[in-house]
């Protein structure tokens, strides 16, 4: 395989340019929402039986996770007590 420079003497003895791919824009980056809270990861521990519960609930309410059922649980327990 010759080297680009190579490449490039060699099409223009036959009068043609060299092929290149086109060049893509990067995409964008994706901004959060005003107001969004970052999530952070928090480890602590539970019985694997409260787990298999946990786990038996998520999938009976079809939550996405176990922590998304926690979290909704957590803010609805939260709103109870402040009222």
């Amino acid at each position: 395989m010759a080297k680009k420079e190579n490449q490039a003497d060699f099409m223009k003895m036959f009068n043609e340019e060299p092929q290149t791919a086109p060049v893509q824009p990067l995409p964008k980056k994706q901004l959060s929402p005003v107001g969004y809270e970052k999530k952070k990861q928090v480890t602590f521990a539970m019985t694997p039986s409260i787990r298999s519960k946990l786990d038996d609930i998520v999938d009976y309410y079809s939550y996405k996770s176990a922590s998304a059922y926690l979290e909704e649980m957590i803010n609805q327990e939260w709103q109870r007590i402040q009222s």
